[in-house]
């Protein structure tokens, strides 16, 4: 009877033990798969930030070309990023008479004081072709 009562304790804290370790294997599975989650949508919210700071240099560039009195714009995207309702991309550029500095804002941010929000920015110059004018070329 007595063997009996120790070979079941022992049991008992076997299947415990095992109990633990499967317990923990299962924390640690969860733990890293929510970390990989997290880094796939950072991972994600950094390419559309690239993109939107890719298209602000491309409006900078093309809007130069169009004028050289262009001094920037600021975009809004609450409306097209519902999620992202403190998002915005800014084109800033200076007001030199040939070379202009431009500098590309873009943020991706769910709220204005978001400890999680994604911003890139982009400077260069833009040196304005002042030998051919629109009224040389008509």
């Amino acid at each position: 009877m007595r063997k009996q009562k120790k070979r079941n304790a022992v049991i008992l804290i076997a299947v415990l033990v095992c109990a633990l370790v499967a317990l923990s294997i299962l924390a640690t599975s969860i733990h890293v798969a929510l970390r990989y989650r997290r880094e796939g949508r950072t991972q994600q919210q950094l390419q559309q930030a690239s993109l939107l700071l890719d298209a602000g240099c491309l409006r900078a560039v093309e809007q130069l070309q169009a004028s050289a009195e262009y001094s920037g714009e600021t975009w809004q995207l609450g409306e097209a990023l519902p999620e992202f309702t403190a998002s915005f991309v800014e084109i800033r550029v200076g007001q030199a008479a040939t070379d202009k500095n431009v500098e590309v804002i873009a943020r991706l941010s769910r709220s204005e004081d978001d400890p999680h929000s994604i911003q890139l920015s982009h400077e260069f110059t833009w040196t304005l072709d002042i030998s051919s004018s629109p009224s040389e070329s008509e």
